[in-house]
């Protein structure tokens, strides 16, 4: 979620910074902060997704991680963008452990190896594609207007989240591949 507004971020943080030199470091900052954060979040939904449903964690940290992005755009300086990006964090860090518990739920246990080979596949389009649509959208449209897209499309994606009807429970797998 955050490749969109990949190459744009250090400039973004040049551009708000107070001290132009500085921005670099203070580019890793934000980065590893928002990083441990997104950890810290991993490490700790899946608990919180086993007692509130996979679904509904998936569409709690994925509303958190979109609404944060709208902020971003208007930070006017690093401690704003900082602490943010902290909040963004937990979203983004939560969204991927409770897809897969997600997906291990509704996927026949014989087509998990396919299912997560999709899910990854998918992922890494997006991860190859992102920048490319990000770095154009900030040279067309300014370094804020990545924010506001990423922001919205992954608002978007919990709504379809919210309408998509429940899934059937799979069938069990008939391969011995145990």
């Amino acid at each position: 979620s955050g490749s969109f507004v990949g190459p744009i971020f250090p400039l973004f943080v040049e551009e708000i910074s107070d001290n132009a030199a500085r921005a670099a470091s203070q580019t890793g900052l934000i980065l590893a902060v928002s990083g441990i954060t997104a950890a810290f979040a991993s490490a700790t939904v899946g608990r919180l997704s086993d007692k509130m449903g996979h679904k509904k964690v998936l569409i709690l940290f994925t509303v958190l991680a979109g609404v944060m992005c709208f902020p971003q755009a208007a930070a006017q300086n690093v401690w704003q963008l900082l602490a943010l990006r902290v909040i963004f964090g937990m979203g983004a860090g939560g969204m991927i452990p409770a897809m897969n518990a997600l997906v291990s739920s509704i996927v026949p246990r014989g087509s998990l190896g396919r299912a997560y080979g999709l899910t990854t596949t998918s992922g890494s389009i997006g991860m190859a594609v992102g920048p490319i649509l990000g770095g154009i959208t900030a040279s067309q449209l300014g370094f804020r207007i990545p924010f506001v897209i990423m922001g919205a499309l992954l608002v978007v994606l919990a709504l379809m989240l919210i309408k998509q009807k429940p899934s059937p429970t799979p069938r069990p797998s008939t391969s011995n591949g145990d």
